[in-house]
């Protein structure tokens, strides 16, 4: 037992770095009605967008015009076929160029977390042959098949990594041919493991093992993303 806990903490550990890269992503959408948050160390992320406002808004800016956008579905419903075409009404009618004019952005994928009463109803909605808010059989569910369900299994947390309640019903729709968020790995995960003369303490025989990465994260454009944010 004790050398199978000795592996099983060694594996965690190799796993552990790859793991964080995961949460510190997530929670780019996790804190995505804020400019910033303060992570488990105790470091200030800087969460803001290109117009210097949360990745959720009511109200993101433009460089060349004095019109604004919203991209945070209006009253933050939960999903349901009335909140999916309110999120897809900001696509089509909110999304604008640096200059003011409407673009037609397309969204390809619906993302939420992990909660069992969110996953089934996306479910629901994306694989019904008839609509599921439909009083009789035979009408046809106009989501079958449009959209890819991302599910994030961070999302409702908090800085810590522990579970955040208030955001288990966040979701959102996602245009994939967007480039919103950017990741730039300076050192993908990586396990070290001792090596004869080195990472051994001499005086204790104890073996020491690191695992490590390098990375950064900036999100410039909101327009690919449209949030509904409902606090359970």
């Amino acid at each position: 037992m004790k050398y199978s806990d000795i592996q099983d903490r060694i594996s965690n550990l190799a796993q552990s770095v790859a793991d964080r890269m995961v949460l510190d992503k997530t929670h780019r959408f996790t804190f995505a009605t804020s400019t910033s948050y303060t992570s488990m160390e105790g470091e200030t992320i800087n969460t803001a967008m290109g117009d210097a406002l949360a990745l959720a808004s009511s109200a993101h800016t433009v460089t060349g015009s004095s019109l604004t956008y919203r991209n945070r579905v209006s009253g933050d419903p939960i999903i349901s076929k009335g909140g999916i075409e309110a999120a897809e009404l900001l696509f089509s009618s909110q999304m604008i160029t640096t200059t003011g004019k409407m673009v037609k952005n397309k969204p390809s994928a619906i993302f939420t977390g992990d909660n069992p009463n969110v996953v089934n109803t996306v479910k629901q909605y994306l694989q019904s042959y008839a609509d599921p808010e439909a009083a009789h059989a035979g009408v046809v569910n106009v989501n079958n098949g449009r959209y890819q369900h991302i599910i994030l299994p961070y999302l409702a947390t908090t800085a810590a990594g522990a579970y955040d309640s208030t955001k288990a019903q966040w979701w959102g729709l996602a245009d994939m041919t967007r480039k919103t968020m950017h990741s730039f790995v300076g050192q993908a995960p990586t396990f070290i493991t001792p090596q004869a003369g080195q990472g051994i303490d001499f005086e204790t025989m104890s073996w020491r093992y690191a695992a490590f990465s390098s990375y950064s994260l900036v999100g410039n454009d909101p327009r690919g993303i449209v949030m509904s944010c409902p606090v359970s």
